[in-house]
């Protein structure tokens, strides 16, 4: 470890489906946070981590800010507002497609003195918007993150690094598999179904020939559901377990055995010991 090593803590805010974890992705290089086009997709505070020269840039991956109702997506949008404390820098990332000022005045204030930066994300829409002093990017095709990264050093303090050179993220490969699972059932179904489920690993292990087995609940919050999640003898389930199976595969570099079930655990959502079990609450 040498004095000239910088680490430095960077979240990432905005609206739901501005593109907050396909930039962490961008950044660290690897996908430490799952990614859809359905919001609420993020839960939980994930951190990636990017190593450029002899800085060590932790990105917080955080939840949509919205208008919330209930305990579940008021404790999804208080986990975002949380995550701005005690940062070096903020990047509040916008969506020019669902761009409303009021809304980066609301959120500026909330920052008050604390160091931020707008960035515009999406340009490969052609969606443009003017906000003076914003960078242009698209997290999707990798351009303008350059000069990106270039002004998001200029925050970042002479400090030892938190995390050792070749961990990408502060969850576990268990926690992060059973992202991957809910990844693929919010993208296979529909409706309300990918908002009221989430999944829980009961194994994981290696086995002597380097093969990894893993065991996950897909667990809904009523009976009703689980017919929807398992399809017609079973196809639904299949689907995302295929598609699960090959995300973890390709990620992890061996082969992958993997199990699904389908549980119900009744208004889960409403469940305080759930919720924080699952990173939402603290």
């Amino acid at each position: 470890m040498t004095q000239t090593q910088c680490c430095g803590m960077v979240a990432i805010v905005g609206k739901p489906n501005s593109g907050k974890s396909t930039l962490t992705n961008a950044f660290v290089g690897q996908k430490v946070s799952i990614v859809t086009h359905k919001p609420q997709t993020t839960r939980r505070q994930i951190q990636g981590v990017a190593i450029w020269g002899d800085a060590q840039v932790v990105f917080v991956d955080t939840p949509g800010i919205f208008n919330s109702k209930g305990k579940f997506e008021e404790a999804l949008v208080d986990s975002a507002y949380r995550a701005l404390r005690d940062m070096d820098l903020v990047i509040i990332l916008i969506d020019p497609g669902d761009y409303q000022p009021e809304f980066l005045q609301t959120l500026k204030h909330k920052l008050k003195d604390r160091s931020h930066l707008v960035v515009i994300n999406k340009s490969d829409l052609k969606k443009e918007i003017t906000i003076e002093g914003a960078f242009v990017i698209s997290a999707l095709q990798g351009t303008g993150l350059d000069e990106l990264k270039e002004e998001i050093l200029k925050y970042i303090p002479q400090h030892p690094w938190l995390y050792e050179e070749d961990q990408l993220t502060n969850i576990s490969e268990k926690l992060w598999s059973s992202e991957i699972v809910r990844e693929k059932a919010m993208l296979c179904l529909h409706q309300e179904i990918p908002y009221e489920l989430y999944v829980e690993c009961d194994a994981y292990g290696q086995q002597e020939n380097g093969d990894i087995r893993m065991n996950h609940n897909i667990v809904v919050s009523a009976e009703r559901y689980k017919p929807i999640v398992l399809g017609h003898k079973g196809s639904m389930i299949k689907k995302i377990g295929t598609e699960a199976r090959k995300e973890l595969e390709q990620q992890l570099g061996c082969r992958v055995h993997l199990f699904l079930n389908v549980k119900a655990t009744e208004k889960w959502k409403d469940r305080i010991h759930i919720l924080r079990r699952e990173g939402i609450i603290s």
